[in-house]
């Protein structure tokens, strides 16, 4: 099915494919537009350069899909050679640390300081912040609230919600 080539396993990927889908559409409907255009200059014979019009965006579109494929490929390589202690050690429930502030030892920094301030905007303060298998997601316990949050865009986002 066409919708499986979409599944999100990396966002970079995703995004070159819907670019691709737009590049192909575009394509289309432009290359129409022009076809029916210079119609009647040609009487109805179309030279081949005429049609190029048409099917280059179409080429350009499936390299971009190409491309995010194989950024979707490289990225599932990657979490399979991912060491077996990490895979264990993230699909485990993590040991709850002594002290409420402190993170958990996978967390980048970055991650973890992202993850504060959106929540000190908001006005909750964090407990806890817990590395998942997938790569820019999070599990955050607040306020005794347990929620998974996405860094992968420009801004974090609540997945539970």
């Amino acid at each position: 099915m066409l919708l499986d080539h979409f599944k999100r396993n990396n966002l970079i990927a995703l995004i070159l494919k819907i670019m691709g889908l737009i590049v192909i559409a575009w394509g289309i409907l432009s290359g129409i537009v022009f076809l029916v255009s210079v119609y009647d200059e040609y009487m109805g014979e179309l030279p081949i350069g005429v049609w190029s019009v048409f099917f280059t965006p179409i080429l350009v579109g499936f390299l971009i899909i190409g491309f995010g494929e194989v950024i979707d490929l490289l990225q599932r390589i990657f979490n399979q050679n991912e060491p077996a202690e990490k895979k264990l050690s993230l699909s485990e429930e993590p040991e709850k640390p002594n002290q409420p502030n402190q993170p958990h030892p996978l967390v980048p920094w970055q991650a973890e300081q992202e993850i504060r301030e959106f929540y000190v905007k908001k006005g909750v303060e964090v407990d806890r912040i817990t590395a998942t298998k997938d790569q820019d997601i999070f599990v955050v316990e607040a306020n005794g609230k347990v929620e998974r949050i996405e860094l992968g865009g420009f801004s974090p986002k609540i997945l539970s919600e």
